[in-house]
């Protein structure tokens, strides 16, 4: 009989401490996710301003979480993880370019991202601008034709076209074939008449 009670007690107290184990587990990581959403959303720099100038040279084959631990060894951020999370969220991801670089310990980690992908960014403004002057340029070559139900008109044409009603010029050869036509016409005429005269003698 005591044998028994001494078990239910051990069991109640084993499980006890099962709970009270998981609530603690469960609370450290209420705990920490805050804190990692937190710091990933809240984007603090490790020193006040003026903070110091420290010059880091990426290498192409580093990832984003290489990267983080570069940082974090340089005294720019205080999480690899915490950067890896902010890299992917930001309007830079997979935009960083390989290069040296200047930056701050006061740098937002905002900041930082956008430092090192400055020069994608210029080489995708350059791309797009070259884009758009091919567009201009065909644009401008093969103009934009528009129909006006009003008058029946094309309007906005480009070379070469034509609006409606507007007539092919004649080719200059067949003009000049037509006049021939009509000059040799007349000289047979001419011929022919003095045939007539002639018999008529």
């Amino acid at each position: 009989m005591v044998k028994k009670i001494l078990l239910s007690i051990l069991n109640f107290i084993v499980r006890l401490s099962l709970a009270a184990l998981i609530a603690v587990l469960v609370y450290r990581l209420a705990m920490y996710s805050y804190h990692f959403g937190y710091m990933v959303f809240a984007d603090a720099s490790v020193e006040p301003i003026p903070g110091r100038d420290i010059v880091l040279t990426v290498d192409s084959t580093e990832d984003v979480m290489d990267l983080g631990r570069l940082l974090k060894a340089r005294g720019l951020i205080t999480d690899e993880k915490i950067f890896f999370v902010q890299e992917r969220l930001s309007d830079y991801h997979g935009k960083l370019m390989p290069g040296t670089y200047t930056l701050n310990t006061s740098m937002k980690v905002e900041e930082m991202l956008e430092t090192m992908a400055g020069s994608y960014q210029e080489e995708e403004e350059s791309e797009s601008v070259q884009s758009e002057g091919s567009s201009q340029s065909i644009d401008n070559s093969q103009g934009n034709v528009s129909y006006d139900p009003e008058t029946g008109e094309m309007t906005g044409l480009g070379d070469g076209a034509l609006s409606e009603g507007q007539e092919e010029p004649e080719l200059e050869e067949n003009t000049d074939t037509g006049e021939n036509a009509d000059t040799d016409s007349a000289e047979d005429g001419q011929m022919q008449g003095g045939f007539g005269a002639g018999a008529g003698l």
